[in-house]
């Protein structure tokens, strides 16, 4: 399944708060074995994989709006870094490390008083490696769009719209869709569909610690020439695991997963249109088996 160019259309349009948000974040997938598309072991192939990503939206301008709901310009930054501790695997199969960076300005204003607009654009980098020397220009993707949300609630919220990517090497349009369903209380529910696909479902045992159930689905990519062809490898991962919240206060809180990945694809494919939407049937995407979760991360708004 070339699942990347959704993710990352996806990943366009993060929540666009009043109030500014960081995070930090390390994930820990354990060791397991590799397959091929034939669902078949590769030898003694096998691999593990460390993710640290931090995210930064910044509200640089907030107006009040007689809908109830602020004008905002702002400034989001995400970047991740994936060690993939390959072994046994030939360079073929997947390379080393993954670098993913993105900046982009983005603009959200409400239009009615159900609905508003929020569009973005701004630009990314994709590599295989973490020199900065050895960057190209076609590893430097650019992409913008406009969503329109539809406000049904406080707390759910669902809209769609365009995405212009130049993942290809030209602009293509695809499309957008922003989900959000968030309830508050003692207990929780948050379901969203925007930088990344995640659903969290817990109970705060007192005022300061909550617990439950999450998934999600990440990912990154890298863009690199191999034989003289324009590839791209895909590393996606779905989690799932027990998550704990701890509230430290002023605004942090600490978070800690525990769990499984039990689906890990990584591939290569060519970087066109055609080679995106080839399927052919019985055939698999190269992946891992299941292995151990873990993940830690630090958030702070403001």
């Amino acid at each position: 399944m070339k699942f990347y160019l959704i993710f990352f259309s996806f990943f366009l349009f993060v929540v666009c708060p009043v109030a500014g948000q960081v995070y930090i974040k390390t994930d820990f997938i354990g060791n397991s074995s590799f397959r091929d598309q034939h669902n078949k072991k590769v030898g003694d192939a096998n691999g593990s994989a460390r993710v640290y990503e931090m995210a930064l939206m910044i509200p640089v301008l907030v107006k009040p709006d007689r809908y109830e709901r602020p004008r905002i310009w702002g400034v989001s930054f995400y970047g991740s870094y994936t060690d993939l501790n390959n072994n046994q695997m030939d360079r073929v199969h997947a390379p080393g490390e993954i670098m993913n960076l993105s900046l982009s300005v983005i603009h959200s204003r409400p239009i009615h008083e159900k609905w508003s607009v929020m569009g973005m654009i701004g630009g990314g980098l994709y590599t295989p490696h973490r020199d900065f020397s050895q960057i190209r220009w076609k590893q430097v993707v650019g992409n913008g769009g406009v969503i329109l949300i539809h406000h049904f609630r406080e707390s759910l919220s669902l809209g769609g719209g365009l995405v212009l990517n130049s993942s290809f090497g030209y602009p293509m349009v695809f499309p957008g869709l922003v989900f959000q369903w968030k309830l508050e209380g003692k207990y929780e529910l948050d379901i969203q569909l925007m930088n990344a696909a995640e659903i969290t479902a817990g109970v705060w045992l007192n005022n300061r610690f909550r617990i439950g159930f999450t998934a999600g689905l990440y990912g990154s990519m890298a863009l690199e020439k191999r034989e003289e062809k324009e590839m791209v490898f895909t590393h996606q991962y779905v989690t799932t695991g027990v998550e704990g919240l701890l509230s430290l206060g002023k605004g942090f809180s600490l978070v800690g997963t525990a769990g499984v990945v039990p689906v890990r694809m990584a591939y290569y494919h060519e970087n066109t249109l055609k080679a995106f939407f080839r399927t052919t049937e019985g055939e698999h995407d190269p992946h891992f088996a299941a292995s151990f979760y873990g993940s830690i991360s630090l958030r702070y708004g403001f």
